[in-house]
């Protein structure tokens, strides 16, 4: 949600004129997450100190956009991944870290009835 928020509120009326729906947008934030959860979960555990954003997942996704685009873009992602994981850090749950741990956010049924 992070990046598809900073993305849509910083670009949303060019992605528009680009003919990316905000659908398409929030598939994308999605489909960019998932190719980063090794660089995330490597990052998040200290096997690496900084977590590379690629423009590559941007370009593959949406072909047709200009560089300086992509760019602006990917320095939107990067600073989104920073603010969540500076909340992953000091977070309680740790549904990042210890992904295979009960979590109640995500596992107790009773929120979902």
């Amino acid at each position: 949600m992070e990046i598809y928020d900073n993305i849509k509120n910083k670009f949303g009326s060019r992605l528009k004129r680009q003919k990316i729906s905000d659908k398409a947008l929030a598939e994308f934030s999605i489909y960019y997450s998932k190719e980063m959860k090794n660089v995330i979960l490597q990052h998040l555990s200290g096997k690496t100190k900084d977590a590379c954003i690629s423009y590559k997942p941007i370009e593959s996704y949406f072909p047709h956009l200009d560089d300086n685009l992509i760019n602006k873009m990917t320095d939107i992602i990067s600073d989104s991944w920073d603010d969540m994981l500076s909340i992953c850090e000091i977070c309680p749950t740790r549904c990042i870290s210890e992904k295979d741990s009960y979590c109640t956010m995500f596992d107790d049924k009773s929120l979902f009835e």
